[in-house]
């Protein structure tokens, strides 16, 4: 079980190595993924916004997506709240955490 992550370009970047890491060992069958794909200062992806934040990447979705895809073992991701109650606070446009 793991969640928080990929958090920006340098995770994301990096995410084949933990993925790799994780497809190589076998003492887990399945994963579980709980939530929060982006940090809660980085813009929300916009999905399910209408209208989308102008600062959201709709594309970061489907990326993240792609990278779940290369789990070789059962994956279960669960949404967080920085990817849904936290996308209609201020902060989800770019502002600072509070």
């Amino acid at each position: 079980m793991f969640g928080d992550w990929p958090y920006g370009p340098d995770l994301f970047a990096a995410a084949p190595l933990l993925i790799d890491s994780i497809n190589w060992t076998r003492r887990c069958v399945s994963w579980l993924h709980v939530g929060d794909i982006h940090s809660g200062s980085q813009p929300c992806t916009g999905a399910g916004l209408v209208p989308p934040p102008t600062t959201s990447d709709p594309g970061y979705n489907q990326a993240v997506f792609d990278r779940f895809a290369q789990f070789k073992d059962p994956f279960v991701y669960t949404p967080g709240d920085n990817e849904w109650t936290d996308c209609h606070s201020p902060r989800s446009s770019g502002a600072a955490r509070r």
